[in-house]
């Protein structure tokens, strides 16, 4: 369907009327041409599901595999289809470009409703320089974007709670700003994650938030003394990269 797509697109609706193409079936499954808007690919993108409603399909599939389209690769790390830059979600992945219920041991059972904070770098960086830059047009916003302060690095004792305590500013002011703190490390790691692991992501994203705090693990689980399956603290030395995204 990949190339019928593309040639049907073309023919019925022009090349040069369109930037990206995207076709749906009652089949199984998806695939999408990476980093192909504005490409003689742009239209290489299926989505297919035998009952095609709901977020399971809309956020799951269809954004997951137009995600791709615009750039994103795989962001788990387990063994399911790894893009190894990109594999910075622990197990199956959680955001719209993990494989969260497809790829065992899974975070859960669906995606949430977010494109990681890596992905969304991913698929900037497609279309302000590369395949997908060349055919936009560009509308000027009256909305300014925030600016986002994660502070300074921080040495921390093992096996220690600890808190991520960020900053954003904003022309048009910081009410309407969310917050989401998400780990950056990308090595190949056991999973779910242990308290040994010397590298690779050990904290789960979470939705954004309208405060730029993240108790790591989560306050209940600190407050009864219980470890998270998916928010992992270390028992040994080790490097932790976190990334702090601000949405307006």
């Amino acid at each position: 369907m990949l190339g019928e797509n593309q040639s049907t697109c073309n023919a019925v609706i022009g090349s040069a009327n369109y930037d990206i193409g995207h076709v749906f079936s009652t089949g199984g499954g998806g695939i999408a041409s990476l980093n192909s808007p504005c490409t003689s690919n742009k239209a290489r993108g299926v989505t297919g599901q035998s009952n095609p409603i709901g977020d399971p399909f809309d956020i799951d599939y269809v954004a997951h595999e137009m995600g791709h389209q615009y750039g994103g690769n795989h962001t788990q790390n387990n063994n399911c289809n790894r893009a190894a830059s990109a594999a910075v979600e622990v197990g199956s992945g959680i955001t719209i470009m993990g494989y969260a219920g497809i790829c065992a041991p899974d975070v859960a059972s669906n995606s949430i409703a977010m494109f990681g904070g890596y992905s969304m770098q991913e698929m900037a960086a497609n279309i302000t320089i590369g395949n997908s830059s060349t055919c936009p047009v560009t509308t000027p916003l009256t909305n300014q974007p925030p600016t986002a302060n994660a502070g300074p690095d921080r040495t921390i004792p093992s096996s220690t709670p600890f808190i991520l305590t960020g900053t954003a500013s904003d022309p048009n002011g910081t009410a309407s700003l969310t917050y989401s703190w998400e780990q950056m490390d990308n090595a190949v790691a056991t999973q779910p994650p242990q308290p040994t692991n010397t590298d690779g992501p050990a904290w789960e994203p979470l939705l954004p938030q309208n405060t730029p705090v993240r108790y790591m693990p989560n306050l209940p689980a600190v407050i009864t003394n219980t470890t998270p399956t998916w928010e992992v603290l270390s028992s040994v030395t080790r490097d932790y990269t976190f990334r702090l995204t601000v949405r307006d």
